[in-house]
């Protein structure tokens, strides 16, 4: 650093920093906004949706959830998942009880029951079209997290009324 340009240099760097960042974080926000990706309060993000739904699935299979099976099941590191679960318990979406089991709440029922109906749904579909159970059940998992609900219940309604076969899956 210069020492002839004095202190007022370093300050008005920082408020230039200060300034770029307040821009950059306007920016985003607008160009959220114009995209349409402004989050309703109702909406989750599909990482939410896709813990929650493996909660369920593995609630399913065992009474005792733990943080460790849901690392196994998707893949992922336990502290990435602690890090989520933690999340999901202050958005009142999850419970974990004193040896460290998880439940649903009624919200996270809620939302997990409806990814796994569209779940169920979507590979049933895929697997009708001829698609194999195992991609037709890795295709579903990603279609469901961006379908609308008036999407999904016309395909459910469509797929009830012509499609019915028995799941592969």
């Amino acid at each position: 650093m210069d020492p002839a340009r004095g202190p007022e240099f370093r300050r008005s760097g920082k408020k230039r920093m200060r300034r770029r960042r307040q821009k950059r974080k306007a920016g985003k926000r607008t160009a959220e906004r114009k995209r349409g990706w402004e989050m309703k309060a109702y909406e989750t993000h599909e990482s939410e949706e896709n813990y929650l739904e493996s909660i369920l699935m593995l609630s399913i299979d065992h009474r005792n959830v733990r943080a460790i099976d849901i690392a196994n099941m998707l893949g992922f590191s336990k502290p990435s998942v602690s890090v989520a679960l933690k999340r999901l318990r202050e958005e009142g979406k999850v419970e974990v009880d004193e040896r460290g089991f998880l439940s649903l709440t009624e919200t996270g029922l809620k939302i997990a029951q409806s990814t796994y109906e569209k779940h169920l749904v979507l590979t049933d579909v895929l697997v009708a079209l001829g698609v194999n159970a195992y991609t037709a059940s890795q295709d579903a998992c990603r279609i469901e997290h961006v379908l609308s609900p008036e999407s999904f219940s016309k395909i459910k309604e469509y797929y009830h009324a012509h499609c019915k076969v028995e799941p592969k899956v």
